[in-house]
């Protein structure tokens, strides 16, 4: 038996990060934001009293086993370039998808394949769930996405931008002439 949480809309938009698969995917679909702590605070309280509805389900209280929360600290190791201290997951298949709409509320479908890259700026609607593991005792709760609007979508860098990143190397492929430049020697130093 699963328990939901209130939905919540997050007031401000919130900045993904990391590779997303919202639109499309070959396989399951995610996404990953940055969260403020007072949300992750709302969340925690309620997480409180849904983990004691579910752990009042569990058959085998001895074994039972509390997962961990559905939201992370943003760390050096974890997704340091988050602009809040919290980074929230979401995960789901096609036919759990969420309705993605634009700033005006229309309805974006997959088929416009929108590049919503990090660095995109969404408000999200979701909320908490209790899940119960096929054993039966191994349980917590989930993020569910409801719906995403797409505030503002980041952009790839552009190949002047990525350019400007490396800066030049002496001696290797030049695009232009389909050689290597003449710092090194072209039959030396082919690229395959």
């Amino acid at each position: 038996m699963n328990f939901y949480g209130k939905d919540v809309v997050t007031p401000e938009p919130l900045t993904l990060v990391g590779y997303q698969h919202i639109l499309t995917s070959k396989f399951d679909y995610d996404c990953t934001a940055s969260c403020p702590e007072d949300i992750i605070r709302e969340l925690e309280v309620e997480r409180v009293h849904l983990l004691d509805l579910a752990y009042a389900n569990i058959k085998d209280k001895e074994r039972a086993t509390k997962k961990p929360a559905p939201w992370r600290k943003r760390s050096d190791d974890y997704h340091p370039e988050a602009d809040q201290p919290f980074i929230l997951k979401f995960y789901w298949q096609e036919r759990n998808a969420p309705t993605v709409v634009d700033s005006m509320g229309a309805p974006v479908a997959a088929s416009e394949k929108l590049p919503i890259y990090a660095g995109s700026r969404v408000k999200l609607a979701f909320r908490q769930k209790t899940y119960t593991m096929k054993d039966g005792f191994t349980y917590g709760t989930k993020l569910e996405i409801r719906g995403i609007q797409l505030i503002y979508l980041g952009e790839a860098l552009s190949s002047s931008e990525t350019a400007e990143l490396f800066g030049t190397f002496e001696g290797g492929y030049v695009q232009a002439s389909g050689n290597f430049d003449s710092g090194g020697d072209a039959e030396s130093d082919l690229p395959f």
